[in-house]
């Protein structure tokens, strides 16, 4: 008898791999194959990707294509200066977790699939110690925010180019994420004024059950929750 057809591939988890250009090359193959068409999850943390953003962008592009796309990605570490941007025509609409922290992101463009399309599906999304601004703290809200946000998880630590203005931002954001359950904006150069207005957002969210604020340059206590 012919031997059983291998399961189709849905997750692929190369954390800490020296992805070697050979190796790269092997997997663009794989994703240009469809070996990587019913794959959901798909996590390259601490892999070094600073030099193959593009090869990045196509492999998220293929990853899921017969089955709705990307519900996962990690790539948290790889050093790249921008987020995957997909190829016209690909939906990320599906993807529930983005985990991509301690990247410099800089410049036009650099939240890529963030900046490209709504993901009102999106339920966690980790980007401390990117080195965000005010003008990216609006493009996130502008993604997920809406009647639909899913979101339970915010992580956005160490992005101190956030201040008053990137504040307001995510507060507008904050104040649809009924589902939301933890919240984290450590050293982000809040002062009193915006951390009041985040938590007035959060005072909202029935489902909230943790918010840090720690390393910001706040006041007493109770200047803050006035």
């Amino acid at each position: 008898p012919e031997p059983p057809a291998p399961l189709p591939l849905v997750a692929l988890h190369m954390r800490e791999c020296l992805l070697d250009p050979p190796a790269l090359a092997e997997l663009l193959a794989a994703a240009r194959g469809g070996v990587l068409a019913r794959v959901r999850v798909l996590d390259v943390s601490g892999c070094w990707l600073r030099d193959y953003e593009e090869l990045l962008d196509e492999v998220c592009s293929r990853c899921g294509e017969a089955d709705g796309g990307l519900q996962k990605l990690a790539l948290e570490h790889c050093d790249v200066t921008r987020l995957p941007r997909v190829a016209q025509g690909v939906s990320l609409s599906g993807l529930l977790e983005l985990r991509a922290s301690y990247n410099p992101l800089q410049g036009d463009g650099c939240l890529g699939v963030l900046a490209q399309q709504r993901l009102g599906a999106l339920r966690v999304l980790h980007l401390a110690g990117c080195e965000l601004g005010a003008s990216d703290a609006q493009a996130i809200a502008n993604s997920l925010g809406g009647p639909a946000c899913q979101l339970r998880s915010l992580d956005l630590d160490d992005n101190p180019g956030f201040g008053a203005t990137g504040a307001h931002a995510l507060a507008t954001l904050l104040r649809g994420c009924g589902e939301l359950e933890t919240l984290t904006l450590e050293y982000c150069d809040l002062d009193a004024s915006a951390a009041a207005e985040v938590l007035g957002a959060c005072s909202l969210l029935r489902s909230l059950s943790a918010v840090s604020l720690h390393g910001n340059a706040l006041p007493a206590a109770d200047a803050v929750m006035r």
